[in-house]
């Protein structure tokens, strides 16, 4: 992948991002449950992005964060069950050595 090809792949990421954050706070909910849902190919890592922070930010206040592929404290997958990112990766790399 060329530096340009990052370039835009990084310029389209910071715009999920922005765009995340400014639904938010348009559709912030006084009391009742706020969901928010992500559906995406690929998570970035941490390294790469923001993205896991910005989802664990809206934990704090009060989102329940609906997402495939990995899960943080507040985080629900489409199965229905929460769990920790460390547990999720474990399990992950376990599967990846049989």
């Amino acid at each position: 992948m060329d530096i340009s090809t990052l370039g835009e792949k990084r310029m389209r990421l910071n715009n999920m991002l922005q765009d995340m954050i400014t639904w938010a706070v348009w559709h912030k909910r006084a009391g009742g449950e706020k969901i928010f849902m992500v559906i995406s190919k690929a998570i970035p890592d941490e390294e790469e992005s923001d993205f896991v922070t910005l989802l664990e930010s809206m934990c704090l206040r009060d989102y329940n964060i609906c997402a495939g592929g990995f899960a943080i404290d507040s985080v629900v997958d489409p199965a229905g069950s929460s769990q920790d990112v460390k547990r999720r990766e474990n399990e992950t790399d376990a599967d990846e050595e049989n």
